[in-house]
Order: structure tokens, then C-alpha cells, then sequence
């Protein structure tokens, strides 16, 4: 087939007539060639339609009545087939274009287009292209050099078209006129290159205004004429309009091109407004050009103040640094003065500019003043009082005993009447007795082991609050001579396999009873207190004394034998409470003795990590019998004075699958072998 069309479905109307459209007949690969469709201005719309080939079409126009159409130079394509429909409402007009590949385009015939090579904005000149045959159709375009044609009216008529430059035309300054033509079947274009014409342009009024206007300081704006004609004669005249808001505004050489002002009285920033007139006047012409113009005035500010203290409390004694910004916002002379309205608290070194050195010269709870003060050339002052908090040292106090038994644990307990993370640094040194090895030197509560020979320790407790400042105070701890133990309140002696003596007998455990005991004596040294020769303390669960029989009792301290014992009271252990060794069905920590013993022990209960049942001596060494006094008060936390039935207190002795009891009724003491199997009271101890 000789036609390849695109099927176009078209519901547009019942009549079609003849299209008029140019363009060439022929093309050859790699050119691009152009069809417009003639009286274009009474269609809708116009419609193309082409047959497929090697290349790229595209339309312009408002109407997309130009179709522009480049073959590829590798094109084999024969023939190019074009429809154009013109649609005016229900109606369309069609035009069937047939373009033939060729190759070997003729060279143009000599034409050209005569015209004005420049012209300015607002005039218009023809164009006429000759050359050409009689009839010869042309397509006129007319653009900048970047297709743009805004600015730019075309009038075409035949061979000729005026072309008028638009007075706002905003374009590129050269013009490019193109005239588009078909010889002989093939299309041709011929352009004609325009230069733009400068057009003298009027005076125009500048003004240069300062960055910024300020109060009390001397200010300026300048004037500038751009398209100033030649020998002409200038005059200036400058005014205020509308002065600043109450305050005023005086103008210096008003009748030059630089006027200066000076601004008076500015509490805030304020607009002003001025005006210039300029009249320019040459030997044929005069001009006047005249401007208003806003500007913002600043008040005159005082210098500002700044500052950095690098500790605004000081204990007694200590330094800090003080350092002074001042800013000048108008960077005029400022005078700058620091004053100590405390010099009986407050010392000031001056170091170098803007530094200083404060020191706290008072030991007392006040507060210390500095005065900053910054006043400019016109009297603007700026102050600012910085307070400093001056603080008395804080006093070290001990709270510990001063006597303590040989062999034993001694502990140190000192309080600071500030809050204890003020110290930086807790240090304690020995400085008398036999050199001991103290644990937890570093905080308020350290402890040592007495040696055997009873002597005085001293030692000194230096605390360090930072920048150099320490307190530092001596304490000193007495120990003496352990000679017997505990005292039973029994009348006789008892061994480790059950046997009782008489007072005569000079068995193991000679001294238990009232006559060798330690309630014989008559000047009986006690740290605490207790029943006959007993010497106890209460200790809280964290291992802290605590006051006799307190709520907060978790511990009895044993002070002659050393031992802490856990307090049985009802709260929390009841003495009378009887428990297995171990009870492998309950994981509760009160299920069994040794449960119990894991958890005092993971807990560090009153800072023992040591816990058990006591052996038949350490049980001992805390029992009493005495019917008045029992020492079962101080072991229950004053719940338990005496035992209403029969307790057997288990012990960590074992022989033959038993365990050896003590049997405790009333104020009768005895001891016996008992079954494992069998459940018991008991008592907890720990020695460190």
C-alpha cells in the first residue's frame, strides 16, 4: 500500500472541506522541515496525523497549528505521509501532505532581506526578502537569539514584515528575523541578524544610606545621578518629613549631595523620614527628580555588661575566678570600675583585663557583693551586683567509742555538719599507736583490728571540699585487756561433753559462772550496756548503732566476746520459731536455718557476711540465767524476758547423727544430744 496512516477516530462532525497548509514536498535525511496551516485563526484546534518513519515530529502555536518534522539521517524512508484536520466545533477541515525522501538538495538560490541592521525599543522597521519568484509563499519567525519572542509584535505580509521592539521588551539584544520558503519543492531558510540600539536612558536618583543610624552619633546619606547629561547644573535640597518618635533629627549641609543628621533624644528605636530634591537643569531641558526614604534610628545604648563566675559559693579560704565581658555597642570610649561592697568577707585580686580572683576572707554564712559598673562618653551606665555566697567551714564531729577491748574490731564513725557529697576527697592517717591497717579509709566510717597489747591509737581525718580547701581533726581510741568471758549467771561450771562441775573445779570453761565471772569484778569497764557482766550494742540492719531496744534494731553486738548476734524478735524471727537445718521442698529463705542463713548473708545483714549457728561456746557466752535480768530481753529486742516452755537452742556441734542443744526453762540452764531429724529453736551469730 502506498498510504500507511494511523486509524484517527474522529466524532466530530458531518462536513469536511479543504485544509490549506505549506510546506515543502520534499526532504532529505537529516534535515527538518516546517508545515503551517493557513488561516489558522478560525479553528479550535488543529489536529496532525503522520505516517510512521526514521524521525521526530513536534507542533507549536496556540492552536498547535505549525508542525515541525526532523528525519533522521539514517533514514531510509521513501515517502512521509501527513494529515492535518481543522476543528472548528462539529465540523473539521483535512489536508493530506505527501513529503518525498530525496537526496541531494539543490543549494538555495541567491536571496536576501533587506532591512535595518538595529533598531530600538518602541521603534519597528520592514523586512522585505528578495530574491524570489513571483508568488512565492513566505513564513515569517521572529525571536531572539533564544526563541523568545515576547516584546516583539510580527506583521507578515507577502515578501515583507514589520517588526516593532516593544519599549519593555525584555529579550536578548540581538534579533533574529527568519524567512521561510519553498523553492522548486524544497524548503529554505534565510535569516537576518538585528542589534538591539541603546536608547539614552534618563537620570536616575540614588541613595546611599549608612548600615545603621545611632542616636548621639553623627550619621550621613549620599546622593548619586546615573544618566547625568553633560555640563549639567545640580541642586540639592534635603528635608525631614517625619522627625523620630519624640525626639528630633538636625540636618548639616542640606544643599549638598551628602547631608549629615544628627539624632537627639531616642528612647527606642524609631523611623524617621527624609526627602531629597534634585533639579537638573542643561541648556535646553530640565528635570526634577525627588525621592522619600525611611531610616531606623537606634538608641544610644549603655555598654553592655557580662560575666562569668566560676564558683559563686566559696567555703573559707577559697579562690575563684571572676572574669568581666564589657561591649561597647556603639564601640565608643566606655569607663569601667569594680567595687567590693564586702571587703570584710570578700578579697579582689585584679589579674590582667576583665580578670579576677575572689577569696573568701570570713569564716561565717553570709553573702558577699561585687559591683560591676560601665559608663560611656555621653553617660549611658550599665551596673550589675554579683552575690557571692561565702560559707563557714564545716566542723568535723566523732561519734564513736573511745574504748574498745583488744583483739577486737574497732570501728570509726565520723559525721560533717554539710551534706556529705561536699567532700571530694575523705582521708584518714595514723599517727600514734601500733600501725593497724584501716578498711574504708576512704569514707566516714572505717574500722581496724585491735592488736593483742591494750594502747592508744590516734588518728587524724582530713576532708578535702576542692580548690584547696580542707578540714582536718584528730581522734584517739583506747583499748583494753579482755580477761574473762561472759558471765551465765550459773552457780556452777559445764564442759563440752555435758559435764558439770563444781565452783571449785578448775574445768575448760573456769570463768562462766558468778564467781569467776566478769560481774565479780568492781570496776567492770562497760561500752554499752547489759545484764551483770554483759556488754551490748544494737546495731541497725546496715550494721549502724542504733539506741537500746529501737525499732530500727536488726543486730546485738557482743562487745567482750566480738560476736553479733541476730535479734529473735517477733516480728521478724521469733525466738520460740522451731525450723529444720534444711527443707528441700520450700525455696522461702525462712523455710530453714541455713535458708535463713543464705539470705542474712547475701544480704550483708548489719555488715556481716559471716553468718551460722554458734558453737557450745559462743552459745554460751550469751546466755544468762539470772532470773531478773535474762539476757533473752536483749536477744529478742525486749519482747522475751523469760521463756514461758522449754527452748532448745540448737548449736553447730555434732556427733553420732545428733546435734548438741542447750535447754533453756525459766532460769534452769542444761545442755543435751538431740536428733538431727528433730526440728529446733536456735540462735544466729557472725564474727565479721
Amino acid at each position: 500500500m502506498k498510504h500507511l496512516w494511523l486509524l484517527l477516530v474522529l466524532a466530530l462532525g458531518f462536513q469536511a472541506e479543504a485544509l490549506e497548509v505549506h510546506g515543502p514536498k520534499y526532504i532529505q535525511p537529516g534535515e527538518a522541515v516546517m508545515f503551517n496551516v493557513v488561516d489558522s485563526g478560525k479553528y479550535q484546534q488543529i489536529e496532525w496525523q503522520q505516517s510512521f518513519f526514521n524521525g521526530e515530529i513536534y507542533t507549536t502555536g496556540d492552536k498547535q497549528q505549525t508542525l515541525q518534522l526532523a528525519l533522521n539521517s539514517a533514514s531510509t524512508d521513501s515517502y512521509i505521509f501527513i494529515r492535518a484536520y481543522g476543528i472548528d466545533g462539529w465540523n473539521y477541515d483535512v489536508a493530506d501532505l505527501e513529503l518525498e525522501v530525496k537526496q541531494n538538495k539543490p543549494e538555495p538560490i541567491n536571496v536576501t532581506i533587506q532591512g535595518a541592521d538595529t533598531l530600538s525599543k518602541g521603534q519597528s522597521a520592514d523586512y522585505t526578502l528578495s530574491g524570489l519568484p513571483m508568488g512565492t509563499h513566505i513564513e515569517w519567525v521572529v525571536a531572539d537569539e533564544f526563541g523568545n519572542d515576547r516584546g516583539l509584535k510580527v506583521t507578515p505580509n507577502g515578501d515583507t514584515v514589520t517588526l516593532k521592539v516593544n519599549k519593555r521588551y525584555s529579550g536578548s539584544n540581538a534579533i533574529l528575523v527568519n524567512a521561510v520558503y519553498v523553492h522548486n519543492g524544497w524548503q529554505y531558510i534565510k535569516s537576518k541578524n538585528i542589534s538591539l540600539g541603546v536608547v539614552a536612558p534618563q537620570p536616575e536618583l540614588n541613595l546611599e544610606l549608612d548600615s545603621d543610624y545611632t542616636a548621639l552619633i553623627p550619621g550621613g546619606v549620599s546622593a548619586s545621578i546615573n544618566n547625568l547629561p553633560v555640563d549639567a547644573q545640580i541642586n540639592y535640597t534635603w528635608r525631614v518629613v517625619v522627625p523620630p518618635l519624640f525626639s528630633s533629627i538636625s540636618l548639616q549641609n542640606e544643599t549638598t549631595k551628602n547631608v549629615e543628621l544628627l539624632a537627639q533624644n531616642v528612647e527606642v528605636a524609631s523611623k524617621a523620614t527624609l526627602a531629597v530634591k534634585v533639579e537638573i537643569i542643561t541648556h535646553d531641558q530640565q528635570a526634577v527628580l525627588e525621592k522619600e526614604f525611611d531610616i531606623t534610628i537606634e538608641p544610644n545604648l549603655p555598654p553592655q555588661l557580662s560575666h562569668q563566675l566560676a564558683n559563686p559559693t566559696l567555703w573559707h579560704t577559697q579562690k575563684t575566678q571572676l572574669t568581666v565581658n564589657v561591649m561597647e555597642p556603639e564601640k565608643e570610649v566606655y569607663d569601667f570600675q569594680l567595687n567590693n561592697l564586702s571587703p570584710a568577707l570578700l578579697k579582689i585580686t585584679h589579674v590582667t583585663d576583665g580578670e579576677y580572683v575572689l577569696t573568701a576572707i570570713a569564716d561565717s554564712n553570709e553573702t558577699a557583693s561585687v559591683q560591676l559598673s560601665a559608663t560611656d562618653i555621653h553617660g549611658n551606665k550599665n551596673e550589675q551586683v554579683i552575690d557571692v555566697s561565702v560559707k563557714k567551714l564545716p566542723v568535723i564531729a566523732f561519734e564513736h567509742a573511745t574504748k574498745r577491748y583488744t583483739k577486737s574490731k574497732v570501728p570509726l564513725l565520723a559525721r560533717i555538719n554539710v551534706p556529705a557529697s561536699f567532700a571530694r576527697k575523705v582521708t584518714w592517717r595514723q599517727s600514734f599507736g601500733s600501725q593497724v591497717t584501716l578498711d574504708g579509709s576512704s569514707t566516714f566510717e572505717p574500722s581496724f583490728t585491735a592488736t593483742a597489747l591494750p594502747q592508744e591509737y590516734r588518728f587524724e581525718l582530713e576532708v578535702d571540699l576542692g580548690d584547696g580547701v580542707k578540714v582536718s581533726k584528730s581522734t584517739q581510741v583506747n583499748t583494753l585487756p579482755v580477761k574473762v568471758l561472759n558471765d551465765t549467771g550459773d552457780k556452777r561450771l559445764i564442759d563440752e561433753t555435758d559435764q558439770w562441775y563444781s565452783p571449785v573445779s578448775n574445768g575448760v570453761l573456769q570463768g562462766l559462772d558468778a564467781q569467776h565471772g566478769r560481774d565479780a569484778q568492781l570496776n567492770l569497764i562497760k561500752l554499752g550496756s547489759g545484764p551483770d557482766g554483759f556488754d551490748f550494742i544494737f546495731l541497725n540492719e546496715q550494721g549502724h548503732f542504733v539506741e537500746n531496744f529501737s525499732a530500727q534494731a536488726y543486730c546485738l553486738h557482743d562487745n567482750v566476746s566480738g560476736l553479733t548476734w541476730l535479734l529473735k524478735s517477733a516480728g521478724s524471727y521469733p525466738l520460740e520459731q522451731a525450723l529444720p537445718l534444711d527443707d528441700d521442698m520450700c525455696a522461702d529463705s525462712t523455710c530453714s536455718i541455713n535458708a535463713l542463713i543464705r539470705d542474712l548473708t547475701a544480704r550483708r545483714a548489719c555488715g556481716k557476711m559471716d553468718w551460722k549457728l554458734p558453737n557450745i561456746n559462743q552459745a554460751l557466752s550469751v546466755l544468762s540465767s539470772n532470773k531478773q535480768n535474762s539476757t533473752l530481753a536483749w536477744l529478742s529486742n525486749n519482747e522475751l524476758a523469760s521463756t514461758q516452755g522449754v527452748l532448745n537452742l540448737r548449736t553447730s556441734a555434732m556427733k553420732d547423727q545428733k546435734y548438741y542443744a542447750f535447754l533453756l526453762y525459766g532460769n534452769e540452764l542444761n545442755g543435751t544430744w538431740k536428733n538431727t531429724a528433730e526440728n529446733a529453736q536456735f540462735l544466729l551469730v557472725a564474727e565479721q
